[in-house]
């Protein structure tokens, strides 16, 4: 019955994406320019925020998503996040996947549900 549930809800090829994505975050070469990388992985950032409702229009630029983006614990990480992306991806800049890795834990965190909240 899990198996079932679990194949209902596509668990084995989310469990399969996030881990390609880890090991492609950790195989890069720190400071080399990676456009392709970055993009992935604001398509990661979307993907996350897209879940929770906080959807990108097709007008907008990724920095006016960012500033759009008015959760108070998700803001700061993915204003920074979409600071570097577009650097690595439009400006030519290294892309830090080491720095992005921690920024998507940080959203991810940010979206999870506490515990203790309102009891």
């Amino acid at each position: 019955m899990l198996l079932l549930l679990a194949l209902r809800y596509k668990v084995p090829s989310e469990v399969v994406r996030r881990v390609r994505l880890f090991l492609r975050i950790h195989a890069a070469k720190s400071g080399s320019s990676d456009p392709k990388l970055a993009s992935k992985l604001y398509g990661e950032l979307l993907r996350i925020l897209a879940r929770r409702g906080l959807l990108r229009e097709e007008t907008q630029t990724p920095l006016e998503f960012a500033a759009a983006v008015n959760v108070p614990q998700l803001a700061p990480a993915v204003e920074e996040f979409t600071r570097l992306y577009v650097q690595a991806r439009f400006g030519g800049a290294p892309c830090d996947t080491t720095r992005l890795g921690q920024l998507l834990g940080q959203v991810r965190a940010g979206l999870r549900p506490r515990a203790n909240a309102s009891n």
